[in-house]
């Protein structure tokens, strides 16, 4: 047996107790979870009409379910006098706790907004994207739902 500090973390502390659990040598499950976490998530895209609007775009019915982990946002153009925000509406009634999903003045991109609280996408909800500010940015939108099925 070698010393602990020479020892990779795969290695199980006691090779005849992972043996006696029907285990194979070398599995670490805690390492595995580790390893693994975060590749599971599943995206749905919406995709606005050309000309950016102030109002709720078309709604969309989800046919799968799952728990939302963020949403992410792009523009055709670039917002060049500001911020470009939009809100997420589902039955009509914002998801988003005091904030926007955002893209920076002169990136046609923005970051991942996670969800205040745990949020779920059911399925044949009604799900809305609206516009709250342009600030220069151009058409079409794309909202992509990050979410963990299940």
């Amino acid at each position: 047996m070698q010393p602990r500090d020479v020892r990779s973390r795969f290695d199980p502390p006691d090779i005849r107790e992972f043996y006696r659990l029907g285990r194979s040598p070398g599995w670490n499950e805690q390492a595995h979870v580790d390893d693994r976490e975060g590749q599971h998530t599943k995206s749905l895209i919406y995709t606005s009409a050309a000309t950016l609007v102030l109002t709720a775009g078309t709604p969309f019915w989800p046919t799968l379910g799952g728990r939302i982990v963020g949403w992410r946002a792009g523009v055709a153009g670039a917002p060049s006098t500001g911020t470009f925000q939009a809100d997420v509406l589902l039955d009509a009634v914002s998801v988003l706790d005091g904030g926007y999903v955002e893209i920076a003045s002169g990136s046609s991109y923005g970051y991942r907004r996670a969800p205040s609280d745990k949020l779920y996408i059911y399925p044949d909800s009604k799900w809305q994207v609206q516009v709250v500010a342009i600030q220069g940015a151009t058409g079409p939108l794309t909202l992509e739902f990050v979410y963990l099925p299940g």
